[in-house]
């Protein structure tokens, strides 16, 4: 019997995911077609303060694959743990760099997955790269998702708290998508909140929503980061409601480093 048009689909879907997994298998090791680019972020002033490390991997079929994509691939197969060492040091030593060159970032993001979290040694790694690279933990960012924080919540927070005490702030990529609430995130010791695109560019929101959020994590001593800000009167409206740095094509898009100025 010939299989149905969802049957085929599935189908059709498991093949891909297991060429794609086989394509990085031969990757990995190497790190080939794997690369960064960085996306800026601007204080209220509009001066770029910071830069947010975003992963790329071109598997050689010409399709660059972003970080949604590739991300949760690598944890299901559990190579994630590599790759994240490769991005901590690759952009760490890119804001020595950006620094030398004089472009003065006081941060880089990097973005971190729970199975990195829960893995020995992240911790350490981190903190002996900014060592060696004569960082302070202030110039480092570290973002989770929300699900990622709500998913696993015990290894997140105990390593969460263990960097904070070291001196890195924490923020929560993609806020407003879940159901973690602000103080519950403050008390678990996270510095700040990244709004998500959908909530920054969202019409159909009370007026007061972003407002109400930013004033309860100022109010908490955290920080605000609106993502996705595309527009002039999203700007303005995110200026507006206080937002402590705005990130989005309107500001820059992500691009390598060798393409900053």
């Amino acid at each position: 019997m010939a299989p149905t048009l969802a049957e085929q689909a599935f189908r059709d879907k498991i093949i891909a995911k297991r060429q794609i997994a086989n394509y990085l298998r031969k990757s990995v090791p190497t790190m080939a077609g794997f690369s960064i680019v960085y996306q800026p972020q601007a204080d209220p002033a509009g001066r770029i303060v910071g830069a947010e490390a975003l992963l790329r991997w071109d598997p050689g079929c010409g399709h660059v694959v972003g970080p949604v994509q590739i991300v949760p691939l690598l944890e299901d197969y559990g190579m994630i743990a590599g790759v994240g060492r490769w991005v901590v040091e690759r952009a760490l030593c890119q804001l020595v760099e950006f620094r030398v060159r004089g472009i003065r970032l006081k941060r880089m993001s990097i973005n971190v997955s729970a199975p990195e979290l829960a893995r020995r040694g992240f911790a350490s790694h981190l903190m002996s790269t900014v060592d060696a690279l004569g960082l302070q933990p202030s110039a480092v960012g570290l973002e989770l998702t929300e699900g990622q924080v709500l998913s696993d919540a015990d290894a997140v927070v105990k390593a969460v708290r263990t960097l904070h005490a070291a001196g890195y702030s924490w923020e929560i990529d993609d806020f407003g998508m879940g159901y973690a609430s602000i103080r519950w995130l403050r008390k678990q010791q996270f510095t700040g909140v990244k709004l998500d695109r959908s909530l920054v560019n969202a019409t159909d929101e009370p007026p007061g929503l972003i407002p109400g959020i930013v004033y309860l994590a100022h109010a908490l001593e955290m920080t605000v980061v609106a993502e996705g800000v595309e527009t002039v009167e999203r700007r303005e409206a995110m200026l507006q409601a206080g937002c402590d740095l705005l990130q989005g094509y309107l500001i820059g898009r992500p691009v390598p480093a060798g393409e900053w100025a």
